[in-house]
């Protein structure tokens, strides 16, 4: 084949540039079948069909290795997207919480001037105050409360083996058991 000929074939093929080797090596030029191959490729394929499955799978592998390069590069976009809107989140209720907190401060400052006044002594209304928080502190850390309860995202919080109760047993009962004919 000539330098001209391999150059208006290369133009005229439906393949674009950047995959036009892998598919050169294939002999596949765009259209679907034998039809646009040259007599010479259709000679080697048929005296070498190992040489052309080689080729073929030289193309999937490459194709399977762009698709993974993708998939990866989507999943990073996804993950990248994903923390960004929780970085949004932690910042917008970080300023919130804050504003909250500065509000609660003259809060407190204008009940201990108003405790003060009624009591007579603007020292007492900081004092009442303070013991106030204390003792709502003390009461935090003995009840200990849980305030922010486990995400279980759709799992089972115990697994039930053989021999163990199961979970039927530890819900409430809603008089279903009853209604069916089951124990109370």
């Amino acid at each position: 084949m000539t330098a001209r000929r391999q150059h208006t074939d290369q133009a005229t093929s439906s393949v674009p540039a950047e995959h036009a080797s892998s598919h050169e090596k294939t002999g596949r030029r765009g259209g679907s079948g034998s039809g646009n191959r040259s007599n010479e490729d259709r000679g080697r394929d048929s005296r070498n069909p190992v040489a052309h499955v080689a080729a073929e799978s030289r193309a999937l592998w490459d194709d399977l290795r762009e698709w993974v390069d993708l998939r990866v590069q989507l999943i990073q976009i996804d993950i990248e997207e994903r923390i960004e809107k929780a970085l949004n989140d932690m910042l917008a209720a970080l300023i919130v919480v804050v504003l909250v907190l500065f509000a609660l401060f003259f809060l407190l400052q204008a009940a201990a001037l108003w405790l003060g006044q009624v009591l007579g002594h603007d020292q007492m209304g900081y004092v009442v105050v303070a013991l106030t928080l204390i003792a709502v502190s003390l009461l935090v850390k003995v009840v200990k409360p849980t305030l922010v309860r486990p995400a279980l995202h759709g799992r089972k919080k115990t697994i039930d083996t053989p021999g163990s109760p199961s979970t039927k047993d530890s819900l409430p009962d809603t008089g279903e058991q009853t209604r069916r004919g089951g124990a109370a």
